[in-house]
């Protein structure tokens, strides 16, 4: 939902960009670091009909601090 830049910016096109991969019924699991951003565009998503959105609640952060699985670094 946010892109990168000079910052973060809301990404006007986010939910077409979505809908051009994703179908409305398909699986989606939104996640950021914190969970603030995911839980906004998780709520962008439903708003536009997707049925099957899951939210990270609390981010990647607290999915690590809870101990769950992760790879890479």
């Amino acid at each position: 939902m946010y892109s990168t830049g000079s910052g973060m910016a809301k990404n006007s096109h986010f939910v077409e960009q979505v809908s051009a991969i994703f179908r409305k019924d398909d699986e989606i699991i939104v996640g950021c670091q914190s969970g603030k951003r995911s839980l906004m565009a998780a709520a962008e998503l439903c708003s536009a009909g997707f049925t099957a959105v899951t939210d990270i609640a609390g981010g990647y952060s607290t999915w690590r601090e809870n101990g769950l699985p992760v790879n890479g670094r």
